[in-house]
């Protein structure tokens, strides 16, 4: 069965009337009543070949292919719940339920509207009783059960306030048939209307207003405009029915233009008629008095003064009432709890979901109803579900926009749909014309919200839409002021558009509140500015306020607000000073676009800034030259490393500039040291120092001294390492910040020299530091290196589980930010591990993928340890003759470079060499190892690269 294709279905769903006061008064004897129950319905549904899908508390939701067998089920079970005894409980009154509808099958459920029908339908049955939808009597008129007859109890309306739904009744001789009217809707007072399409979503919404509805005699739900206040307050309502004595009653005041006419609407709707000699609101709070009600006041937000004096003095003169108000703003009295109605719930579409589901996201369920609605045979499918997905997330998963989007497929592809939201408010018009004139169209639903705001409301709701991705009120108050709105009316004025439901607001733990427009009210407000004639100023007011926000603290900004930040730099490239402010502006951001993997980002800004032909300050160009130097190295782009390091090195040299000549030193000593140029990298290293010798230890020195130290472990120089390493964690301490990012290179470096050394406590803590120092920083890029080799410290101590873990955890966050050298040396970890633990293939696999990668980059520093690694897989599958001539290889590399393979590694060779050495003759082993000392790198990756070739 095709999980996306609709199929018919017959459901049958149960419950027993009033378990609740069961469930109280008989807890005891209500287990053993229930079980008996169950056993019943379980019997009599597979009996007949139906399917239980779903129980919930005493409820059973079956589903048959056919609706005799539906019925059969229905009449068996309750004709043996009748005729059971039940002590104590005095008897169970199942009420049970029957309809047939098109679903779509996913997971072991059923989702479509069919399920919601059966259920109001349930809703409305009496205990006992077994109730027919229409479509399933029309199939059973000749086919019913012997001595069962279906009666017509006429067309009601159910809960769900759609259509009506004609009614039958099953009997049977042997079964109760009297019973009282329906609970349907025209059995309770109230003047709820028909509603034209179904009711998508919101169950914690429901969920959450029907709970506090009866303990809360002022209810409001606030959110924009098009959220779907309206059709949740009316589906409460609908679900409420019976817990109002005196009814529901809804007053629509989208109509009002006169705030006084607020109480004659009430009173029209109540049947209330003016007195001449007393006040009307005097007359209906007599006429409420103490009736037990609920008056639904649907949009008030333009006349909300009134509706809240209104409101407050009948709760003081109505005990018993209840009413619930929604509103793009609370009324702003006492004893008013507020809801928050949010858009719909959106998929994320980073990596897009699964097809199934796609359609359990509310936003998603609404556009494929809707959408099947406007144009019958349309279908939800693999080829259109990424573009519908998009479509709602673009949508802010407001339902007027999507119910407006979902209309179009009538002349429109999905994919057309999307490709035209940039201008959605002319695509999303055209909507129901029993809808209100705001509700017709996109633009017309904020129009009215934007109409209601006050001039500065207005001014400061436009300037907001320049910001991208949110802000703060610190950037508010900068971008949105000017000579005409004072600083300090932005708080008061943001709080305003707040209430109105036109801000959100988004607490993220403790962190500053940030705000933010949905992207449709942001597109809406974005024309507004373009017609003030405000554009260029305000965004020159968000351009300086970013830029000084990057020298503040160039990380954090980039961290908190990096949309904000890109919109900065791209209109820098709009002015005529824009590129040394650029250029400034991206330099700052080196750490955040090193530590957060952002590097084809950074470089590309610092490309596009630094090869624009605008002359800017030598010094300005040195520092980009030097930060886009460092990007590149990150990518493994040495070549460009080179090139930019070089220039930089000149103009400091030019300019007699220590800083930039010991930054320039340093990143030709880390290409050396990338390239296994460790003499080479060792002069760079020592020649950066030597410029900064002269000054007060500081940041400066760390990253030299950290490197050379690690350049000198590579060369097996393990304890001049430690000192120099030693030194550098000492620098970086002096500040007394444990936690500062400055400990985290040279601290991992130094937990690498004490593995190297034996010291695996010592290296551990090192290590952990390290870690809880990237971690609380937020720097994933370098997150994965201290994980990496902490993994190597637990395959060492022996621990292959947790070495698994530590590498496993690198390897993703390494694919993740892609540093591709990084992704090869943590695979050569994995490898080892998988080696250890008896896993040969694997280990072959993580081997072949790191070497493929080392040799792609042209890093040669690992290459041995990771051709050693594959010496050892090819000598325990038999390729004997393979792996002598490859350590031979690995050896010679090792020379040619002038470095040493760590103990650990040293001894895992020495083992492979004796297990091929005992398994040949010494000559035939000396010839192979000879062989291998004078292959080509080129020759050594043909066999590696091509296993299949070994024999």
């Amino acid at each position: 069965m095709n999980p996306h294709q609709l199929h018919t279905i017959t459901f049958l769903f149960t419950d027993i009337e009033g378990s609740t006061k069961l469930w109280e008064q008989f807890p005891s004897a209500m287990q053993v009543a229930l079980a008996s129950h169950d056993t019943i319905l379980r019997a009599a549904i597979t009996a007949q070949q139906g399917h239980i899908f779903k129980t919930i508390g005493d409820a059973f939701c079956g589903a048959f292919s056919s609706p005799i067998q539906a019925v059969a089920a229905m009449v068996a079970a309750q004709t043996q719940l009748v005729a059971a005894e039940w002590p104590e409980v005095g008897s169970l009154r199942v009420r049970m339920a029957l309809h047939s509808g098109s679903v779509e099958m996913r997971d072991g459920d059923y989702f479509g509207p069919p399920l919601n029908r059966v259920a109001r339908l349930l809703a409305a049955a009496n205990g006992g009783q077994m109730l027919v939808s229409q479509v399933v009597a029309a199939n059973l008129q000749a086919v019913l059960p012997a001595a069962a007859t279906l009666h017509d109890l006429g067309e009601h309306r159910l809960k769900d306030l759609i259509r009506p739904e004609r009614i039958f009744q099953l009997t049977h001789r042997s079964l109760p048939a009297d019973f009282p009217p329906l609970r349907s809707l025209a059995a309770f007072a109230h003047n709820l209307p028909i509603q034209l399409t179904s009711f998508i979503g919101r169950e914690r919404e429901m969920s959450e207003v029907k709970s506090l509805l009866p303990s809360t005699r002022l209810l409001t739900l606030t959110g924009p405009g098009g959220t779907g206040k309206t059709r949740l307050s009316l589906q409460v309502a609908a679900e409420m029915l019976d817990t109002f004595a005196d009814g529901v009653w809804l007053v629509e005041l989208a109509p009002l233009a006169d705030p006084a006419l607020v109480v004659q609407a009430v009173a029209a709707t109540l049947g209330v008629r003016e007195d001449a000699t007393r006040p009307l609101l005097a007359s209906l709070a007599d006429y409420i008095n103490t009736q037990d009600l609920l008056l639904i006041l649907d949009n008030c937000e333009h006349v909300i003064d009134a509706v809240a004096q209104f409101v407050a003095a009948l709760l003081q003169r109505c005990p018993q009432i209840h009413v619930l108000v929604s509103s793009r703003e609370t009324l702003g009295i006492p004893g008013e709890t507020a809801v928050r109605v949010p858009s719909l719930a959106l998929p994320n579409l980073q990596p897009p979901p699964a097809l199934a589901q796609l359609a359990q996201y509310e936003a998603v369920r609404l556009f494929i109803d809707r959408a099947a609605l406007a144009q019958p045979g349309w279908t939800f499918s693999p080829e259109n579900a990424s573009t519908i997905a998009h479509i709602c997330v673009r949508l802010d998963g407001i339902p007027l926009a999507i119910e407006l989007a979902a209309a179009r497929v009538k002349v429109l592809q999905v994919e057309q749909i999307a490709a035209r939201l940039d201008d959605r408010f002319r695509l999303l018009t055209g909507g129901s014309r029993t809808a209100l004139p705001r509700q017709q169209t996109l633009r017309a639903l904020i129009d009215w919200s934007y109409d209601l705001l006050t001039d500065a409301e207005r001014t400061v709701l436009r300037r907001l839409a320049v910001f991208v991705g949110g802000w703060t009120l610190e950037a508010a108050e900068q971008v949105c002021a000017d000579d005409a709105l004072d600083q300090a009316e932005v708080l008061d004025l943001l709080i305003h558009l707040v209430n109105k439901s036109l801000v959100a607001v988004e607490q993220e733990g403790s962190s500053e509140t940030r705000y933010r427009l949905l992207e449709t009210i942001r597109q809406y407000a974005r024309d507004k500015l373009l017609e003030s004639g405000e554009t260029l100023a305000v965004r020159e007011q968000h351009r300086r306020w970013y830029l000084q926000a990057i020298e503040r603290d160039a990380y954090e900004i980039g961290r908190s607000d990096l949309d904000n930040v890109r919109a900065a730099l791209e209109w820098c490239q709009d002015l005529p000073a824009g590129t040394e402010d650029g250029l400034r502006a991206t330099t700052a951001m080196a750490w955040f676009w090193n530590s957060r993997g952002l590097l084809s980002e950074g470089r590309g800004w610092l490309d596009m800034w630094l090869n624009n032909g605008v002359p800017v300050p030598p010094l300005v160009r040195a520092n980009g030259l030097l930060v886009n130097g460092i990007l590149a190295f990150r990518q493994d782009v040495y070549s460009r490393a080179l090139e930019l390091n070089q220039e930089a090195l000149a103009i400091g040299q030019a300019l007699e500039d220590a800083d930039v000549i010991a930054q320039a030193c340093r990143g030709l000593g880390d290409i050396g040291r990338a390239q296994a140029n460790f003499s080479q990298a060792v002069r760079w290293y020592e020649q950066s120092i030597a410029t900064l010798e002269d000054r007060e230890p500081g940041p400066a020195l760390l990253m030299p001294l950290s490197n050379l130290g690690i350049t000198l472990y590579h060369q097996g120089l393990y304890p001049k390492a430690l000192q120099l390493l030693t030194r550098a964690v000492a620098i970086a301490r002096l500040p007394g910040d444990e936690n500062s990012s400055d400990l985290l290179w040279p601290l991992r470096n130094l937990g690498m020299v004490q593995q190297a050394l034996g010291l695996l406590a010592e290296s551990r803590r090192a290590l952990e530091q390290s870690v809880a120092i990237c971690r609380r920083n937020g720097v994933d890029g370098a997150l994965a290196y201290p994980l990496n080799n902490l993994g190597y410290g637990y395959f060492i101590a022996g621990d292959y589980t947790q070495a698994e873990v530590f590498c496993a955890e690198a390897l993703a966050l390494f694919r993740r930010v892609g540093d591709r050298w990084g992704v090869a040396y943590s695979l050569a970890n994995l490898g080892r591990v998988a080696f250890a633990s008896r896993d040969v293939a694997q280990a072959q696999v993580f081997y072949a993928e790191s070497l493929a990668i080392f040799h792609d980059l042209h890093a040669i520093a690992l290459l041995p340890e990771a051709m050693s690694g594959m010496a050892g897989v090819w000598a325990e599958q038999g390729a004997i003759q393979q792996s002598v001539r490859l350590c031979g290889a690995a050896a010679a590399l090792l020379t040619s470079i002038g470095a040493q393979f760590t103990p650990t590694d040293q001894a895992l060779f020495e083992r492979i060499l004796q297990h091929t050495q005992a398994r040949m003759l010494p000559a035939e082993w000396r010839a192979l190892w000879d062989e291998g000392q004078h292959t080509t790198l080129e020759r050594v990756f043909e066999e590696i690269l091509h296993p299949e070739a070994i024999v």
